[in-house]
């Protein structure tokens, strides 16, 4: 069968996983309703269970007023339970796939974790009609308050805005390739050596939930005092 197109990294796909299967407790929390639900799966199987009930109340029914036991669901009942049988079986079939796509997303990241930065690719950007319309590669849009920034979910910086992503990722990205730059070829110079070619810097996390900058531990002191002074 078909299964639906969801567009996004893996917390996207993890996220209507649990809205399928549910959490540990068989919910899944909604951010809109701001309260817990029990989970697509669970909602459907305890509705196959109150079924089966109300099925074996109509046999003793049946019973206590002398007739043979019933061998066959009522067809009233029987096309409920073939409904929500179905159902359930789709939802088990969305889960192996989410759960598929999901190990694929992750394999993907890593591998493009381990991908070299490229340079010149942080801080492009492309115009139309005098709007930046794609920045670093991603789509751009504007935000409730009408600032320009990331609109593409693919992004790890999905939601964050333009001045920031150049202020609090960019920037202190080409500083400190800057620094590794001078670093090396006073390193170089010291032992008489060849200079090495310096890769350019991992970029810094975006975490969405604390909305903070989180810089990869191998950034030097220096770049990053010079963040913290900048205040941004």
């Amino acid at each position: 069968m078909a299964m639906p197109v969801i567009i996004g990294n893996a917390d996207n796909l993890k996220s209507h996983l649990v809205e399928i299967q549910g959490n540990g407790d068989g919910k899944f929390y909604d951010p809109q309703n701001r309260r817990y639900f029990p989970a697509k799966l669970i909602k459907l199987t305890a509705q196959l269970e109150d079924l089966n009930e109300e099925f074996e109340r109509f046999v003793e029914t049946r019973l206590s007023f002398g007739d043979p036991k019933p061998k066959t669901w009522p067809p009233e009942l029987m096309e409920k339970k073939e409904e929500l049988s179905a159902r359930i079986k789709v939802a088990k079939e969305e889960i192996q796939w989410l759960e598929s796509k999901i190990k694929e997303a992750e394999a993907e990241k890593v591998a493009k974790e381990k991908e070299p930065v490229k340079r010149h690719f942080w801080g492009s950007g492309r115009l139309s009609q005098g709007q930046l319309v794609e920045f670093c590669g991603w789509d751009v849009g504007k935000n409730e308050e009408g600032v320009l920034c990331i609109d593409d979910e693919t992004s790890d910086f999905h939601g964050m805005e333009i001045w920031r992503l150049k202020s609090q990722v960019i920037n202190p990205m080409h500083a400190e390739f800057r620094l590794r730059e001078r670093l090396e070829l006073k390193e170089a110079m010291e032992k008489n050596r060849p200079r090495k070619n310096v890769k350019f810097p991992k970029p810094p996390l975006y975490n969405k939930k604390t909305d903070m900058v989180e810089y990869p531990p191998d950034y030097h002191n220096e770049t990053i005092k010079k963040i913290k002074a900048l205040d941004v």
